[in-house]
């Protein structure tokens, strides 16, 4: 009976050591999970994707860490948002906005709003993208990834809407942050905007000193919408003062390439 009773608090150690090394693995494997999902999802494997977050919400759910569900959430909206399934990335993104007000993480609250933003922008809710993007830039500590997509909305739906110098104010300001943050991608989609609201204007060699660079960058970065978009807007422009041999050369030079 003596050995028996030596016995237990030998057991009772091994089954906590067991149970701390069974979460560290589950730990572990959520957090690869998490990195993976996110990787497929820029290099554009979205269904890949949305299976490895939803397998990783699983194991995080078991684990019951409210900050990793909400992160998760986070991403399985943002995957939902690129694939278009709206109805499904606004659920995902709600529930992470509960989330992060409730356990006070305001730059993944922030960043959440943000996506609702431009989930609310695809949609053609405006009103509800405007109220989004700038709750979403009142907090400052959110990615300038996050801030720069919230101003280039604001600025789109300005210029839908016609204030094309509001517009113009938020794409200027969008633009600094994303050379900053080196987001090249939207730097380019800025230089594209700024060009077409001055050839808008008739400002037309203020319209070709953002054009061209974004043409140029996009070409550099294999960019196809972005070289689309700049030469539309370019040609806008030769045609528009009858360049129409000036824009013809253009483009063969930039076919040769």
């Amino acid at each position: 009976m003596k050995k028996l009773l030596n016995i237990f608090p030998k057991l009772k150690t091994y089954s906590i050591l067991s149970l701390m090394n069974r979460l560290h693995i589950l730990k572990e494997k959520k957090n690869i999970l998490f990195r993976r999902s996110w990787a497929q999802f820029l290099r554009g494997d979205a269904n890949e994707a949305l299976e490895t977050a939803r397998e990783c919400l699983e194991l995080q759910e078991k684990y019951e860490n409210r900050s990793d569900i909400a992160y998760t959430l986070q991403v399985l909206g943002a995957i939902c948002m690129g694939k278009g399934e709206y109805t499904l990335a606004l659920d995902y993104t709600s529930r992470s906005v509960t989330i992060f007000e409730e356990i006070g993480d305001k730059m993944g609250l922030g960043t959440s709003l943000g996506i609702l933003g431009s989930i609310s922008y695809m949609e053609g809710k405006l009103n509800q993208a405007v109220k989004y993007c700038k709750q979403s830039l009142s907090f400052k500590m959110i990615s300038n990834r996050v801030k720069a997509d919230n101003l280039n909305i604001l600025g789109q739906v300005y210029s839908n809407r016609g204030e094309i110098n509001k517009a113009l104010g938020y794409y200027k300001k969008g633009i600094v942050i994303a050379e900053k943050a080196n987001v090249y991608d939207v730097f380019i989609r800025f230089q594209i905007a700024i060009g077409s609201i001055f050839l808008l204007k008739g400002e037309y060699d203020l319209a070709i000193e953002y054009l061209e660079p974004s043409l140029s960058l996009a070409e550099k970065i294999n960019d196809a919408f972005g070289i689309v978009l700049s030469l539309i807007y370019l040609g806008m422009i030769y045609i528009e003062n009858e360049f129409f041999l000036v824009y013809y050369t253009f483009i063969i030079n930039r076919l040769k390439k």
